[in-house]
């Protein structure tokens, strides 16, 4: 009977990146938007990446602690808590809860949708040529795991020469 519930339990947390994309936010006296022009200026860059976590076994698996690292250049340039896009609230301007953890029953697939923040000031600091994120997390055995999720998804924004 032992050895049954071990096979039963042997099973793993599959993660599989769905959609990730990233766009640049510009300000334009005043007005934040995706759209770049001659006058306006670099804001923010803001990284979503949606997430399926299927549990294989037939226990509870659990993840936590989901962060995103940045690297350029083979160094770290940021590192900071994924935001839980579920949670984000708008009120005059946005936020959005630190991604927590998430409890996956046996044989099911979660779905999160998560983002990732950089400031105009930690862009100044990457060469987009040589970019790559890094997502980290905690399992259920307390294990810290690293992905390398992609390459070069960054690239350097263009201005617009037509009039908005």
């Amino acid at each position: 009977m032992f050895f049954s519930y071990f096979i039963q339990s042997r099973g793993k947390l599959k993660i599989f990146i769905k959609k990730s994309y990233g766009e640049f936010y510009y300000n334009d006296m005043g007005y934040i938007s995706t759209g770049r022009n001659a006058n306006s200026t670099l804001e923010y860059f803001l990284y979503h990446i949606e997430l399926y976590l299927y549990n294989t076994s037939s226990d509870f698996k659990s993840i936590r602690d989901l962060k995103l690292s940045v690297f350029s250049d083979k160094k770290i340039v940021k590192t900071e808590n994924l935001k839980d896009e579920d949670t984000r609230i708008y009120d005059g301007i946005s936020y959005a809860k630190d991604a927590d953890t998430y409890n996956i029953p046996s044989k099911n697939v979660k779905v999160l949708n998560l983002s990732f923040y950089i400031s105009n000031e930690d862009l100044k600091n990457i060469n987009y040529n040589n970019t790559f994120f890094e997502l980290e997390y905690t399992n259920s055995k307390n294990k810290r795991k690293k992905i390398k999720v992609f390459e070069d998804i960054m690239k350097e924004p263009k201005i617009s020469t037509e009039i908005l």
